[in-house]
């Protein structure tokens, strides 16, 4: 914290000036790796127990944090490196699949004080604190997270690090390097993304998903999704130096330019884009992009209602929507993303049906990788050129400014068009296409007529199922009643909740299989506990740990509840816990039901009493679903095409 004289002019030349003045500030434990053949740096957030403690044989140069090499039985010498262990075996072995053979090796921090998890690093090398009125343009005061001035010294002396190592690309592993080299946050939104360096201004940089993040999430999915960055890193890494994607586009077009762009699409071999912008739930704008490549891609915002009011002439905006109904007429190469439940559901209104639609990329996207999201931005940076620009919102506020609308609608159609081509080919390599242009795209007409069409509905049927739903409920409730009564005196032995997590050796866990961390209200002890755990469990409960306001009883009892859910089966009726997936958060779902009534057949009739309960509340909602005012009365509904995995469709009121 010591005011540091000003460096001398042409310092940045001389990096090593700089390391000088703070090496007496850092313990740098595990130093970064330089190559000089490598054109990509992959820069972490800190070392971890593998790298801290990372040992390499003289003799046959296997790694490993023991001292002594296993198969050479000889020491080892200390040599501390980034990203080994299992997560840097990941990521060599990702890299080695992306074509990269050899790249440097960094880290943010590069000592071993603070920890060894994201949770300790934000505990130890950041700070929260108050911030008042005028600060940022904020009215009021607020609590913030800011980094600490330890942390901006290792920021600082990555800077000079990167200056002294330049590289084509720069490889942001996890948030935090993303925020140390670009002031981003958010790595789920831009992992994938080329980005400038705000570090290092000018330098490229591709944020990547940190591979320890994939173990410990399990999340192997995005194992061949963190590929697909790598790939585009090294061929950016090929043309030094960033650029802003630059296209074509009008956002405030005047009428010749409307028709001139129209007649442009309909061109032959065009393939041409629309995407509609609504406002509190009326069309905005139309957005439209042409052509003939990805790098040859035209784009044209139509306004509609602006913020001031109608963009056109009531004359004029009718020539619009008879403009487009004659493009759909002519040019069937349409491609949209979501096209059919949401563009075309308000288009058809307007009299403007299409002749053909050759692609919807969401649906495209689905077939060829089910299991990972759908969403634009997500197929964007996979297949894309543009940051990550998207916003959380499919119909915007009424005061939204005009020009950050229309500047979204064409970042939208042009990423649609543009990605058009790169799925197509993965399609033909996949041989997919024909199946995607035979079955898919007219299964999603049939759709759109569906949700066009609506459900009739008999309100009499309706009324007489849901009468029936009621009297089976009645019966339900009153014998889960007389069960809940057997195990009454146990459900609430103990009204706080208690989260306290024990951490065990290897022995202990294949003993006590049972055991999870204590966050049920109840719950004294997991069967074969040791004394010492439960002892300190108990020392855990403080005095604003949530508490059960009313005692629970067999009259009470709600089984959409998942506190008097989780009392009774894993408190009174003594069944082992279960967690949600990838989670510490207990669960009474009935995937865990299920699961129960498998290790535990003496309990099936109470859990399937549980089940069934549950069931018959879930049909009881189906049949109470608002209709819409027509006569006869219909429900309305959305499709969502590729709803599942298993491309079976998803629908919502």
């Amino acid at each position: 914290k010591r005011k540091r004289s000003k460096p001398e002019a042409g310092w940045e030349t001389n990096p090593l000036s700089f390391c000088e003045l703070t090496m007496n500030l850092l313990s740098i434990d595990v130093p970064a790796t330089y190559v000089p053949e490598a054109n990509i740096t992959i820069v972490g957030e800190k070392p971890g127990k593998d790298e801290v403690n990372w040992h390499v044989c003289p003799r046959c140069g296997r790694g490993d944090i023991s001292s002594n090499c296993p198969l050479c039985n000889i020491p080892a010498v200390f040599t501390p490196i980034g990203f080994v262990g299992r997560s840097g075996a990941s990521l060599a072995q990702m890299c080695r699949q992306a074509g990269i053979s050899v790249y440097n090796r960094s880290n943010v921090v590069k000592c071993a004080d603070g920890g060894f998890t994201s949770e300790e690093f934000k505990k130890n090398f950041y700070e929260s604190v108050t911030v008042g009125p005028g600060y940022g343009g904020r009215k009021t005061s607020k609590m913030v997270n800011r980094p600490t001035s330890i942390l901006e010294v290792w920021r600082e002396r990555l800077r000079v690090e990167l200056l002294g190592n330049q590289v084509g690309c720069v490889v942001a592993a996890g948030n935090e390097a993303l925020y140390a080299l670009t002031g981003k946050t958010g790595i789920e939104n831009y992992r994938g993304s080329v980005l400038e360096s705000t570090l290092v201004p000018g330098q490229k940089v591709v944020p990547i998903i940190h591979p320890a993040a994939l173990w410990h999430g399990r999340r192997w999915e995005m194992y061949y999704v963190t590929i697909s960055d790598l790939k585009k890193a090294k061929r950016e890494a090929e043309e030094p130096g960033f650029k802003l994607v630059d296209y074509d586009r009008i956002l405030w077009p005047t009428w010749d330019q409307v028709v001139r762009f129209i007649q442009l699409a309909m061109q032959p071999g065009t393939k041409w884009c629309l995407d509609l912008e609504t406002r509190a739930h009326w069309i905005a704008c139309v957005g439209l992009s042409c052509g003939t490549s990805p790098r040859n891609i035209s784009t044209i915002v139509i306004p509609i209602q602006t913020t001031t009011g109608p963009y056109w002439t009531t004359s004029q905006e009718s020539q619009v929507w008879r403009l487009l109904a004659t493009l759909m007429r002519r040019n069937p190469q349409l491609v949209g993303q979501n096209l059919f439940s949401f563009d075309l559901d308000f288009l058809l209104d307007y009299g403007c049906e299409p002749s053909g639609v050759y692609m919807d990329t969401m649906s495209a996207g689905a077939l060829l990788c089910p299991e990972l999201p759908k969403a634009l931005d997500f197929l964007v940076s996979l297949h894309g050129s543009l940051q990550f620009y998207k916003l959380e919102s499919k119909t915007w506020k009424v005061g939204f400014p005009d020009e950050q609308l229309f500047n979204y609608n064409t970042e939208d159609t042009f990423s649609t068009l543009e990605i058009s081509w790169a799925l197509e080919a993965d399609l033909r390599a996949a041989r997919l296409w024909d199946l995607y242009q035979g079955y898919v795209l007219p299964v999603h007409w049939m759709a759109l007529e569906m949700q066009k069409r609506k459900i009739p509905v008999n309100v009499q049927d309706r009324e007489a199922a849901r009468d029936i739903i009621l009297s089976e409920l009645a019966v339900a409730a009153e014998k889960r009643t007389e069960m809940v009564k057997k195990y009454e005196l146990k459900l609430n032995m103990v009204k706080k909740r208690t989260k306290f997590k024990i951490e065990y050796t290897k022995d202990e866990k294949t003993k006590l299989w049972t055991a999870r961390s204590l966050d049920v209200p109840g719950v004294e002890a997991v069967a074969a506990r040791k004394a010492e755990a439960t002892k300190a469990v108990k020392e855990k409960v403080t005095a604003d740990s949530p508490t059960i306001d009313e005692p629970i009883t067999a009259e009470n009892f709600n089984v959409g509840s998942p506190l008097h859910m989780q009392a009774l089966v894993f408190n009174a009726m003594g069944l082992p816990l279960r967690h949600k997936r990838n989670s510490q958060a207990l669960t009474t779902d009935e995937e865990a039901l299920m699961d129960l009534i498998a290790w535990y057949p003496d309990k099936t009739d109470e859990l399937k009493l549980l089940m069934r309960e549950k069931h018959l509340n879930k049909a009881l909602d189906y049949v109470e679903y608002k209709l819409d005012e027509e006569t006869p009365p219909n429900l309305a509904f959305q499709i969502n095409f590729p709803g599942t995995e298993s491309f079976r469709f998803s629908m919502s009121t």
